[in-house]
């Protein structure tokens, strides 16, 4: 079992701009009202509503075609849309105030995440975001996290009594995967090489396997011998792999994942062939399925209590301020 700290507690207004850039699954729907909701006389208006709903379709545009399922998406997103409201009055409730350069500096590291600024300005001119309210929503997010911040992030804790009594309650699904240490020597030869250009390679590794079993260091001839520029320097270390890159490990290539499990540590495998070339692996470590130890794995537990009572205390809140609200919903 891979263990994995929860997704953050508020998924922001604007953090979808990365999907924004892929193809429109829908057109607006005509009968759109221009305010869809008040909220304690706040005005939630058709381009926001629309704009989050368009993120949205592009992140799953295959889930709208189902019946009921474009009606259960506008719900969602109205409910969603009230939700940032009601928070962010209670943050101008709070005296929290946003800095033009903290948005500045959100919006540099959304910039950050695509591979070219044309890409970003792409995304950011497609038709669901202008970079003015891109901006507005970054801002809008930065007043709820700090909101969330100051009022549930101070506010909790996870004690050492709670984390080993969460551990021992699930210790039976805290399975570490069979994991291996593999070495390699890799020469190379693309599967569209000619005959001879493969006949020299299979002659090459089959000299590099002479001298391994001669001298008995893997290591040793990787670093003079290996093609891969990655891991030779190393002696040809790859790191750890899991079967199928289980529970959130790496893979091997199908190619040479079943003989490297096989193996023994120290043992080393036959020539392998893939499409990068013929292979030699070398396992240097084994580690058979087992337990985490509580102290692997302390820091995670305490990030997925702490992100558990986030989301309780969150939902509460929510659910307080909505209590006290006056909404008015004039989607339909």
């Amino acid at each position: 079992m891979s263990f994995r700290v929860r997704k953050p507690t508020w998924i922001g207004l604007g953090c979808l701009l990365a999907v924004v850039a892929a193809p429109l699954a829908a057109t607006e729907r005509a009968d759109l009202p221009a305010v869809v909701a008040k909220v304690n006389g706040q005005e939630i208006d058709r381009d926001q509503f629309w704009s989050l709903y368009q993120s949205y379709q592009r992140a799953n545009p295959d889930g709208l075609g189902q019946p009921g399922k474009a009606q259960e998406l506008e719900q969602a997103i109205l409910e969603r849309l009230i939700d940032a409201t009601l928070l962010l009055q209670e943050a101008k409730r709070a005296g929290i105030e946003v800095e033009a350069e903290e948005v500045d500096a959100k919006l540099e590291a959304l910039r950050a995440t695509f591979p070219n600024p044309a890409s970003f300005e792409k995304a950011v001119a497609s038709g669901a975001y202008d970079e003015a309210r891109l901006r507005a929503d970054l801002g809008k997010d930065l007043a709820i996290a700090q909101l969330v911040e100051r009022r549930i992030d101070q506010t909790i804790g996870a004690s050492e009594d709670e984390l080993l009594d969460w551990y021992d309650a699930n210790r039976s699904r805290l399975i570490a995967p069979e994991e291996v240490r593999v070495n390699q020597i890799l020469i190379q030869a693309p599967p569209d090489a000619e005959l001879p250009t493969k006949q020299r390679a299979r002659a090459e590794i089959e000299e590099c396997q002479q001298l391994v079993a001669a001298s008995g260091h893997f290591a040793e001839v990787a670093r003079r011998r290996s093609q891969d520029p990655v891991s030779a320097p190393a002696g040809g270390d790859l790191g750890w792999f899991t079967r199928g890159g289980s529970d959130g490990g790496r893979a091997l290539p199908e190619e040479l994942e079943s003989a490297a499990f096989a193996l023994a540590a120290g043992e080393v495998s036959p020539i392998l062939t893939s499409s990068q070339g013929y292979h030699l692996l070398y396992v240097a470590e084994r580690r058979p399925q087992r337990t985490y130890a509580f102290e692997d794995i302390r820091g995670q537990i305490r990030g997925s209590l702490l992100e558990q009572k986030r989301q309780q205390r969150l939902a509460e809140l929510i659910q307080s301020l909505r209590a006290q609200a006056r909404i008015e919903i004039y989607l339909r």
